[in-house]
């Protein structure tokens, strides 16, 4: 995933996803917009993603109940959508 470096959007929200994110998303440095709430997630975001932020990555959306998430730009509740952080 990490070699799709000219990718731009990543939704990944409601694939019943589990375990953690991968620290190689933030090779992605092209990432405009990342979504991975509505999942089975757990842990923190890896500070490389967070990085992404500095660059192009303007929307960052997560279930923050279930992924810390200090970089997020909304965060998401299951049933009752997301909103900005």
């Amino acid at each position: 995933l990490g070699l799709l470096t000219s990718l731009r959007y990543l939704y990944l929200d409601g694939n019943s996803l589990v375990g953690s994110l991968p620290s190689e998303l933030g090779l992605l440095t092209n990432l405009q917009s990342l979504h991975f709430y509505d999942n089975s997630l757990m842990g923190t975001v890896p500070d490389e993603v967070c990085a992404l932020r500095d660059s192009n990555l303007e929307d960052l959306r997560a279930d923050c109940e279930e992924v810390a998430c200090p970089c997020c730009t909304h965060c998401c509740v299951d049933g009752f959508g997301c909103s900005l952080t």
